[in-house]
């Protein structure tokens, strides 16, 4: 539903636009595209912001002692399957 509606919205805006003439129209139709551009680029920011705030708090694990861990798994998993 919410896809009909955008697109029964563009089409009314984009007739519009041609009613205004080809500078006018140009000018309005980039003006809207900068505008929803700029909006996107902002609401990433405040992701990638709030996102950094989540994970300040986390410690990281070492990849040494990661590499260490499942290579010790790895290797019990291949004993298992010998014995077997």
């Amino acid at each position: 539903m919410n896809l009909l509606i955008s697109i029964t919205i563009s089409m009314v805006i984009a007739f519009l636009l041609l009613l205004f003439g080809p500078f006018w129209g140009t000018f309005l139709g980039f003006s809207i595209i900068a505008g929803c551009l700029i909006r996107v680029l902002y609401l990433l920011a405040e992701i990638r912001k709030n996102l950094q705030a989540i994970n300040s708090g986390q410690t990281r694990t070492e990849p040494d002692a990661y590499l260490k861990e499942t290579s010790q798994t790895a290797g019990e998993k291949l004993i298992v399957q010998k014995k077997a």
